[in-house]
């Protein structure tokens, strides 16, 4: 995330393009890279008829493409147009808590102890860095802080539908 970050940064300084425009140009080319080597791997009729198969496939593949890639990219990206690389990476390393919590909602039982200690611990370190420990002031830009915290929340939706098929 840092690396790609400071690159996004660099990208708003010097260019004149929004995070939905990036998204639309990172999200495209991708797109095309990937059909292209699909292709070229001679899998394109066999992933079609996969899906065609199993109609079902079609709706996740949906629901990963606008949730998992589009929305945790644009939600990335507007982040760091409004407060920067740095505090957005930051705040994107609560997004395991996020996982925690919301698995631990989804299956009602609660967490490991070791689990709980590291969403307070990451609930902690949000808090700090964007108030610096007082809480009548606000150090980074709420923007950032609000779409940091739903590119974490957009990323742990597609990491539970992923790995606990769920949500």
């Amino acid at each position: 995330w840092a690396s790609s970050g400071v690159a996004v940064q660099d990208f708003f300084a010097n260019s004149s393009k929004s995070p939905m425009e990036l998204t639309n140009i990172r999200m495209c080319g991708a797109g095309f890279i990937m059909m292209i080597i699909i292709f070229l791997r001679g899998k394109f009729k066999l992933s079609a008829a996969i899906l065609n198969r199993h109609k079902k496939l079609w709706l996740d593949v949906f629901i990963y493409g606008l949730i998992g890639v589009v929305m945790v990219q644009f939600t990335y990206f507007k982040a760091i147009s409004i407060g920067g690389a740095a505090p957005t990476t930051v705040i994107l390393s609560a997004t395991p808590a996020m996982v925690v919590i919301w698995h631990t909602l989804y299956r009602r039982e609660l967490p490991k102890r070791s689990e709980f200690f590291a969403v307070v611990m990451a609930i902690i370190g949000v808090f700090l860095l964007v108030t610096g420990g007082d809480p009548t002031k606000i150090l980074i830009p709420l923007g950032c802080v609000f779409w940091s915290l739903a590119s974490g929340a957009a990323f742990a939706i597609d990491v539970l539908r992923t790995f606990f098929l769920i949500v």
